[in-house]
């Protein structure tokens, strides 16, 4: 619990597998790794590949902000979570992320100033190992309310 915050619990990501002789699921673990933290960690996406998650942290040093970590096959591990750098992340809050298949264009929520609503849905696209400006994606999607959550199918 943020007992130096807001009262509330802090999150930790976990997984559960299917079983599919008994058709159902098995009982959920925590991702092994350096992936959660003390504080406030939220699986926001899988990447198509399913070796990388975008992650939603907040705390002190973070007001909302979107981290990458990739998951390690030989040690069947995830990495600590790296933030987006900026011009994704702002000094705004941004959440919810989902990127295509390709890995080239990544979708998210941020609350910039300069949007139709509350939150919108941005786009940037990768150009070498940098992230373009990102861009609103209009007002066909886009309202004067909280746009929250974004996912782009892998096809």
């Amino acid at each position: 619990m943020d007992e130096n915050g807001d009262y509330k619990y802090f999150e930790d990501i976990y997984f559960s597998e299917f079983d599919t002789k008994s058709g159902s699921w098995g009982q959920a673990s925590q991702v092994e790794g350096k992936l959660n933290t003390e504080t406030y960690d939220a699986v926001l996406s899988i990447a198509p590949s399913g070796n990388g998650m975008f992650v939603y942290k907040n705390n002190v040093n973070n007001a909302g902000d979107i981290f990458f970590s990739e998951y390690r096959p030989a040690t069947k591990e995830w990495t600590e979570a790296v933030k987006l750098p900026r011009p994704v992340n702002t000094s705004y809050f941004e959440g919810s992320a989902s990127i295509t298949a390709d890995g080239q264009t990544l979708y998210f929520v941020s609350e910039q100033p300069d949007g139709l609503g509350q939150g919108d849905i941005y786009v940037s696209r990768k150009n070498g190992d940098k992230w373009t400006t990102p861009e609103s994606i209009g007002e066909t999607v886009n309202t004067e309310l909280d746009e929250k959550f974004v996912f782009i199918h892998p096809n």
